[in-house]
């Protein structure tokens, strides 16, 4: 899944061209990593897509 992400977002000019499927990839990858209970990678794709995470 990593590489696919990788393949994706080196063709940045078609990320702003397509910009909802980039999101929504961005949105997998980060849901997958939550489920897997890798916060930290989670928040990372989170943050690509400009989401910020509340903390205590």
């Amino acid at each position: 899944m990593e590489e696919a992400y990788h393949i994706v977002n080196t063709k940045k000019d078609l990320a702003t061209r397509h910009l909802y499927y980039h999101l929504a990839i961005l949105k997998l990858m980060s849901m997958t990593y939550f489920r897997n209970k890798n916060f930290d990678k989670a928040q990372e794709f989170l943050s690509l897509m400009g989401i910020t995470a509340i903390k205590d």
